[in-house]
């Protein structure tokens, strides 16, 4: 849900703002990532944590088991106050706005550019270096091949997307020639 990611977002910024206080952004990040995965690959856990039937206090102590106690007191606080909020079905993706306030903070953005064909190692260092100009970010590319694209590259990078594949320019083409009126013939 679409507020679940915000809430998740401040409480990722907010422990974020902490860490890097405390110096301990990387330990933190890999507390919330191992913390994470063991929620998402674990059928049951997951059903716990979103099940109505268990109470907060209940919720919070099997995290604390799951997390154990090697993991940083941030990591801890912040998982403990998210299921005090009723926020426990959303536990598993808390590493994912936690990526996402650190990349933004550490100038850093994934692009997922999709190709008709593989990008020669020239087309892909081309592309970073107009992407990093563009952003002003340490640009990371998820690349996939897509044969319906014809030809160009389609690119999504935060909320922005460029479409250069040949069947968007085709379909743009299109859309001129309908506007073009047509002369009736004598």
């Amino acid at each position: 849900m679409a507020s679940d990611n915000l809430v998740l977002q401040r409480y990722a910024k907010a422990a974020y703002a902490l860490a890097v206080t405390a110096g301990e952004t990387d330990r933190v990040g890999t507390d919330f990532r191992t913390f994470s995965e063991t929620v998402r690959e674990n059928d049951a856990l997951r059903k716990h944590l979103g099940s109505p039937e268990l109470s907060k206090d209940a919720k919070a102590r099997l995290c604390t088991a799951v997390m154990g106690a090697e993991v940083s007191d941030l990591a801890r606080k912040t998982v403990l106050l998210l299921i005090g909020r009723g926020r426990s079905g959303s536990l598993a993706n808390l590493v994912d706005a936690w990526e996402q306030i650190a990349a933004d903070a550490e100038g850093r953005l994934t692009a997922q550019v999709q190709s008709a064909e593989v990008l020669s190692d020239e087309a892909r260092t081309r592309l970073l270096g107009e992407l990093e100009k563009l952003t002003g970010k340490s640009i990371t590319l998820e690349e996939s091949v897509h044969a319906e694209l014809l030809g160009g590259v389609k690119i999504v990078f935060g909320s922005k997307m460029i479409d250069g594949s040949l069947v968007r320019r085709m379909e743009q083409l299109g859309e001129k020639l309908a506007r073009v009126p047509l002369a009736v013939g004598n």
